[in-house]
């Protein structure tokens, strides 16, 4: 029996008039789905990773809100430019990246500032980047600016308020999805061989998820935040006239001494309501509530922008009228005491009853400690009480020479250092 040449090659693999077939050459413009799903997967890890150090420095203590803002733009804006470095790549200066979601994240969740400093770390690095794609891709992440600055617009005040994340979170990432699509218009060819090689549906899935997931997420640290610094503001204010209390007084003027000038002066200014005992007596207290909320009123239309109001105590004010010159204290007190020697509170029968304040006054330096004004003023007070000079009624101003219009008011003791 004969055995056929090709047989044999067919049982040993010997047959060397016919080599195996070379592999087809792969697509240059197709990766494995594989190789683009660890894509995909890093940039939204890079993604997550620039999300927490967001909420970091928006956690941070210190610092003006504004500078906060400022480096949360940052931090996307350089997540957005690494992302480019590790992208999708259709062919050579063509290629495609979750920036759409840092874009919108910081856009849509943190707002203008964040959105535009990273709208322009993206778009500058895309220029330097060069290649065929520059246009559809700076095209694209403008789209994306716009799109999530009108959803933020539009959706802004309802995720403050907890209701509806999801469902709006959603149309954050269909708003991302879209702004690639608008992208790609410039030349229909990209748009087809993206979809043909999936790099469309892969940054779709990454912007619904990511906006979905890792806005969720940054919603609950922003929603956190908020909660901690509306629960330390009531812990540094009076819940009854909304001035300061003594630990807010102190916590903003201490914030104060260290940003003045070493030669920056204040004035301090100390009320008391007088007999507020027996007027609560007669009156009642829902009316002498009422008085405090009075006085409270009447000094805060006193205070200009960056001075500081409180309540210290039952019937006693404190006011820091900062950044004053000693030439200048005199002027401030005459106004003051016009303006509080005005307090009236309306009774239940609807009569206007004037209220008693006692007030003192002393100027110190900025390097002086709050507590060294606010007694010289105390002394003034009990002192000027005592003679009958700085119990004031708006019957009483008139005939009160140390506050009558075009007259001097008592001189405030002077704290140097």
């Amino acid at each position: 029996m004969q055995v056929s040449a090709k047989g044999l090659s067919r049982g040993h693999g010997t047959n060397r008039s016919e080599p195996p077939k070379p592999a087809p050459p792969l697509d240059q413009d197709h990766s494995p789905m594989l190789a683009d799903l660890i894509v995909v997967l890093n940039q939204f890890g890079l993604v997550s990773i620039c999300s927490l150090l967001a909420g970091a420095v928006i956690r941070c203590g210190t610092g003006p809100e504004k500078l906060k803002m400022a480096a949360v733009g940052v931090v996307f804006g350089l997540g957005c430019c690494a992302a480019m470095l590790s992208p999708l790549r259709l062919e050579d200066g063509v290629f495609f990246d979750l920036r759409s979601l840092f874009i919108g994240l910081s856009t849509g969740l943190f707002g203008l500032v964040p959105g535009l400093l990273t709208l322009g770390f993206g778009i500058a690095f895309r220029l330097e980047l060069g290649g065929a794609g520059v246009e559809p891709g700076v095209t694209s992440m403008l789209g994306t600016w716009v799109l999530c600055l009108v959803w933020r617009i539009a959706f802004g005040p309802t995720l403050r308020q907890g209701r509806g994340a999801v469902p709006a979170l959603v149309m954050l990432g269909a708003a991302m999805s879209l702004s690639i699509l608008a992208g790609l218009l410039h030349s229909p060819d990209l748009i087809i061989r993206a979809l043909r090689n999936g790099f469309i549906g892969w940054l779709m899935l990454g912007d619904m998820v990511g906006a979905v997931f890792l806005g969720t997420l940054i919603l609950g640290v922003l929603d956190t935040i908020s909660r901690e610094k509306t629960f330390s503001r009531l812990a540094m204010t009076d819940p009854l006239t909304g001035l300061l209390n003594r630990r807010g007084l102190d916590t903003a003027y201490e914030a104060w001494q260290q940003g003045a000038h070493s030669r920056a002066g204040a004035l301090i200014v100390t009320i008391d309501i007088d007999a507020f005992k027996q007027f609560n007596d007669e009156n009642g207290h829902p009316l002498g509530d009422k008085a405090l909320i009075a006085v409270a009123d009447a000094i805060r239309d006193s205070l200009r922008d960056g001075d500081l109001g409180a309540r210290i105590g039952g019937d006693e004010f404190l006011m820091v009228v900062r950044d004053v010159a000693p030439d200048d204290s005199r002027l401030i007190r005459s106004r003051i005491h016009g303006t509080l020697a005005e307090v009236h509170v309306a009774t239940r029968t609807g009569d206007r009853r004037p209220i008693r304040l006692s007030i003192g006054s002393s100027y110190i330096l900025a390097s002086a400690p709050l507590r060294d004004g606010s007694n010289l003023s105390d002394q003034q007070m009990y002192r000027e009480k005592r003679r009958g000079r700085a119990s004031l009624t708006a019957e009483e101003r008139s005939a009160d020479s140390t506050i009558a219009p075009g007259r001097e008011t008592p001189e405030a003791p002077v704290l140097a250092e």
